[in-house]
């Protein structure tokens, strides 16, 4: 009985640790429905939620409701970007924090997303930004005038460019588009440290594991 029940314990522990390493929406919109008519070039900037931060970072755009990266690269910024959408250019802008051509199947094991090395780290209240270098396709929508989703505040921009040689502009304000930037929420803004409350359903398992091996 008691064996079972230490066994119940340890794999709960083993759960919650799993839960809090979890992929969680960060800030997104879902609310536009019209395609964007036009390939382009785009970016979009949001504001992070209050609370902790985030690594383990993905982000798309949405072709309907199917999650699409296009083959090229995604930027991440501190600050915005009004230059020329090409490889050279965004990889030179002082304010890139980390980029990323690694693409994943996107949520629901649907479409593409982009995915950044594991120890790219957002913090939590701040404002960033999202460039890519690839033309997507027409069929990427949004301009809903409403905004919507989760992490979403009302401070979010769009930005295109028709051609490679024309620098990105800003989209007429309060026009949004679709997209998803999601993560796995980090306590303290460390690289993977268990939060606290895992910390504490863990050490009853890792105690009673411990007894257990103290009087065999």
């Amino acid at each position: 009985m008691k064996h079972g029940f230490s066994k119940m314990i340890f794999l709960g522990a083993i759960a919650a640790w799993q839960l809090s390493a979890a992929a969680v929406p960060i800030s997104g919109d879902n609310t536009g429905t019209i395609p964007i008519g036009n390939p382009a070039y785009l970016g979009v900037n949001f504001v992070t939620p209050v609370g902790g931060s985030w690594n383990n970072l993905t982000f798309n755009f949405f072709s309907g409701t199917v999650p699409y990266a296009g083959d090229g690269t995604l930027y991440l910024l501190s600050s915005n970007y009004t230059g020329l959408p090409t490889t050279a250019a965004l990889s030179a802008d002082p304010a890139l924090l980390a980029s990323t051509s690694t693409l994943v199947a996107g949520p629901g094991g649907s479409g593409l997303e982009w995915q950044f090395a594991s120890g790219v780290t957002v913090a939590a209240n701040t404002q960033y930004y999202v460039f890519e270098d690839v033309l997507l396709p027409s069929t990427i929508s949004g301009l809903g005038t409403g905004g919507g989703g989760i992490g979403f505040t009302g401070s979010e921009n769009i930005y295109f460019s028709s051609e490679d040689d024309l620098v990105f502009t800003l989209l007429t304000p309060g026009l949004f588009i679709n997209y998803n930037f999601s993560g796995t929420l980090v306590g303290g803004g460390g690289t993977g440290v268990p939060e606290p409350t895992t910390l504490l359903l863990m050490a009853p398992a890792l105690l009673l594991v411990l007894r257990r091996r103290l009087t065999r």
